[in-house]
């Protein structure tokens, strides 16, 4: 994932697009309604990932046991 960077309007250093404060020199540079906005994005964002992987996880457990189940029988 390629990170896309603007420029601090207070100091003028570089920072990743969307944050939320300059690491430089410390200023909010977004809202508070823009900060919760974010917040909500990544916990859902976080939350199909989670959910992903889990079903991915259930999947290749299942192929396994069936693979298992089709070579144990000798």
């Amino acid at each position: 994932m390629a990170l896309s960077y603007d420029r601090c309007p207070h100091c003028g250093q570089t920072v990743i697009k969307g944050a939320m404060r300059c690491l430089s020199c410390g200023k909010i540079l977004k809202t508070a309604e823009e900060q919760a906005v974010s917040i909500e994005r990544l916990k859902k964002s976080k939350k199909k990932v989670s959910l992903k992987s889990f079903l991915r996880f259930i999947f290749y457990l299942g192929v396994i046991v069936v693979l298992f189940y089709v070579f144990s029988e000798e």
